[in-house]
């Protein structure tokens, strides 16, 4: 069982868990056979003979000895004889081949240099752990509704807002811009957003981390209250991660000398990295909470991109009563059709 600490990347974790599995399925391979090397004689004369014929066979051939063939049909003489006894005690000849969870990759997690489906798989599922903001499972930008149930002179900016999440999942890296800050009211959309490029990012393979900022000052107040050789080691993993994404900026509670500060250094931390913010602060709240300097960096021309959602609608609200008129719908058309059925019958 391992232990998924909340701090730790999914596809660390996922690696670690992958190499994990290799070692014991190859140590469990390794242990049969010693099992039945030293349990049982007749597999230990003929595994014995037939190794030491195959060695002496192979040693001849790459001297070019005349007699190496007839070492060769030697040596194949006897493995016969093993092939057949390994047979008659329920095994073949791959007995030792370890057993691996994954028989495309057999656990490397990687495939034609690509990540294998089981390790794709196995990152959602320590991110479901370690991950509590996500709030869809989505994975990809063309398969969002969502924006259906937003106001129709708001879908430009939902639309414009989707293509460039979708193009900055996968150029984030080489983008201008290093910090993304999205603003709104709350039930705009926000949180659904960052969670899809978040499931995205994570499908490509990439390191990513999502806090709620109340995670975020709960990690800075740790830090805080820490010898301070240790503090660096306890805030590394949100300072050197690819990709972070602190969602719902404003809902921590402000802790002197920890909250504002604390946040300063992790953006002169990852000046050169990718970090992501939603908030439905306006900019005099954030002045108040955080000061100038910070509400600067958000808003910096050249590195920020800065989007704000502009639906007065609470979307979660809209698209659950929505989801309620259609099954109401569905289940009206139902009676209608069983009544015309019973008038049917009748005639």
């Amino acid at each position: 069982m391992v232990y998924y600490d909340r701090f730790r990347l999914p596809k660390s974790v996922a690696m670690r868990v992958l190499s994990q599995r290799r070692s014991i399925a190859e140590m469990n391979a390794e242990t049969r056979h010693r099992n039945l090397f030293n349990n049982d004689a007749t597999f230990k004369a003929l595994f014995s003979e037939w190794f030491l014929l195959s060695m002496e066979a192979s040693r001849q051939q790459v001297e070019g000895l005349p007699t190496a063939k007839k070492a060769r049909k030697d040596a194949d003489v006897v493995f016969s004889k093993y092939k057949e006894y390994l047979q008659s005690i329920g095994l073949d000849e791959n007995y030792r081949a370890p057993a691996y969870l994954c028989k495309i990759c057999n656990d490397t997690g990687y495939l034609n240099g690509k990540f294998c489906a089981c390790f794709k798989k196995l990152v959602r599922e320590i991110a479901s752990n370690v991950t509590t903001e996500l709030v869809t499972d989505i994975r990809s930008f063309d398969k969002i509704t969502a924006h259906r149930t937003v106001n129709p002179k708001d879908l430009p900016t939902y639309k414009k807002f989707y293509a460039f999440l979708d193009d900055f999942s996968t150029n984030y890296s080489s983008s201008p811009y290093k910090i993304v800050f999205t603003t709104g009211k709350p039930g705009s959309g926000k949180t659904f957003a960052l969670s899809v490029f978040y499931n995205k990012v994570l499908d490509d393979g990439g390191e990513i981390l999502m806090l709620s900022a109340i995670k975020l000052n709960e990690l800075f107040l740790r830090a805080h209250t820490a010898p301070l050789d240790s503090r660096y080691e306890i805030l590394e993993l949100v300072y050197t991660c690819d990709i972070l994404i602190i969602d719902d900026l404003g809902i921590e509670p402000i802790y002197n000398n920890v909250t504002a500060p604390y946040l300063r250094s992790l953006l002169d931390q990852r000046d050169t990295l990718t970090t992501l913010f939603s908030t439905n602060l306006s900019n005099e709240e954030i002045t108040d909470r955080y000061g100038t300097s910070i509400l600067s960096r958000f808003y910096n021309k050249v590195r920020s991109k800065v989007v704000e959602l502009t639906s007065n609608t609470d979307l979660r609200i809209k698209s659950a009563a929505d989801a309620t008129l259609v099954e109401k719908t569905k289940t009206a058309k139902l009676e209608k059709l069983a009544k015309d059925n019973q008038g049917d019958e009748t005639h």
